[in-house]
């Protein structure tokens, strides 16, 4: 693979085996169409999202990350504003969050109060225009939608010597205040839309809802998954409208200090958790939701039955598969029943080494990268396969 820039591309259509089958067409192998338009010179982080029809995604240009914002028509660039991870765990997926209407939010840097310190930033999806920012801070987790989608959350402190704390920005008002204790422990992660967190023990893994300032439930994930599965190797969950979370956390596989190998089967598991009270209502081994997020389709829940071996060059990030099966699948989100399903065979792109498309207006618009992108320590590329964290 070349070490020279990449390319964000948008593509007229993208097509995979299961929109096929669910639709009840005739299927074909996983493809992308063909490229309408393309910009070079930047490494594309992750995948855009559609926010009010417009792209919006991050980029990595001399070493550092911008949020841009893109026409889906034509590609051109309506407006970029630099942002920073701060001090947001790694093995969080760098990722722009939408809120409210038609605005995304991230964090900026601010760079003169030294490294690390940032403000969240609520921006218009559309114009780039800040519609309301917090104070200075160092920020644990990244911003994301709370109260009814009527603020935006984060985990921060306005002080290297004090713990971190959940703090609310209105997206009305602007006021940034903190919201009521809810005992998260620093080393929490948000693992899911709407409030699902991994609060950061080990080995004793526990899962938590915690929404509007309260925990409203908290379970340890190995009812869910068994021994040796860890949010540490990775994990992929979707909020479903009957009010079930459903998502797929990992095995640890075999490592070294340079490789890892991971049987895809015996590694991967899914279940499905009520949303209210964080019941499980059912697990099982050898699938992964929504494909890990390469079909990511809110309605209708979709995951791949996997088989095979696959080995991954941790320093490299690259990877290849071995004796790679896969089925694409429906599934009831509150049984985990199979309602469908249709073989892919040897799909590298549902096994995880294509990015999913954001859908803005008529275009779906797709990042690629011929290298991964790290700056210093922290790794901010798309995953081929969930790294320990």
């Amino acid at each position: 693979m070349g070490a020279g820039p990449a390319d964000v591309e948008a593509l007229g259509c993208v097509r995979f085996a299961g929109f096929c089958s669910y639709a009840g067409l005739a299927c074909e192998p996983a493809q992308a169409a063909g490229r309408d338009w393309a910009i070079t010179g930047v490494h594309p982080i992750g995948q855009p999202i559609a926010v009010g029809g417009v792209a919006v995604g991050y980029v990595e240009r001399d070493k550092h990350v911008y949020a841009r914002g893109l026409h889906p028509s034509n590609g051109d660039v309506l407006w970029e504003r630099e942002i920073t991870p701060t001090r947001q765990t790694i093995g969080i997926e760098l990722v722009p969050h939408a809120v409210g209407a038609g605005a995304v939010t991230f964090m900026t840097p601010l760079p003169q109060l030294g490294p690390d310190w940032a403000r969240v930033v609520v921006v218009d999806a559309a114009t780039g225009q800040v519609r309301q920012s917090s104070p200075s801070a160092l920020f644990r987790a990244g911003p994301e939608a709370c109260f009814d989608d009527r603020a935006v959350c984060v985990m921060a402190t306005p002080d290297a010597d004090r713990p971190m704390r959940g703090d609310r920005l209105d997206l009305t008002t602007g006021s940034y205040e903190p919201y009521s204790g809810t005992g998260i422990p620093a080393t929490a992660r948000c693992i899911g839309d709407r409030g699902l967190y991994d609060l950061g023990a080990r080995p004793d893994e526990e899962i938590a809802l915690i929404r509007d300032g309260e925990m409203r439930w908290h379970r340890p994930l190995a009812d869910a998954f068994p021994a040796g599965f860890s949010t540490s190797n990775g994990w992929n969950w979707t909020l479903y409208p009957q009010v079930v979370y459903a998502g797929s956390v990992f095995g640890r596989g075999i490592r070294t200090k340079t490789t890892l190998d991971r049987d895809m089967h015996a590694d991967s598991g899914s279940a499905g958790l009520d949303e209210m009270t964080g019941t499980v209502l059912w697990h099982e081994v050898g699938t992964v939701v929504s494909c890990g997020g390469q079909v990511p389709l809110w309605a209708e829940p979709v995951r791949c039955r996997v088989h095979g071996k696959q080995h991954i060059d941790l320093a490299a990030q690259t990877g290849s598969f071995k004796d790679l099966d896969v089925v694409l699948e429906g599934f009831d989100p509150i049984t985990g029943s199979t309602t469908w399903s249709v073989p892919a065979d040897a799909s590298e792109q549902l096994g995880g080494f294509t990015d999913r498309a954001a859908i803005a207006g008529e275009h779906a618009i797709v990042a690629t990268a011929d290298t991964p992108s790290t700056l210093g320590d922290r790794r901010f590329n798309p995953r081929a396969v969930p790294p320990s964290a």
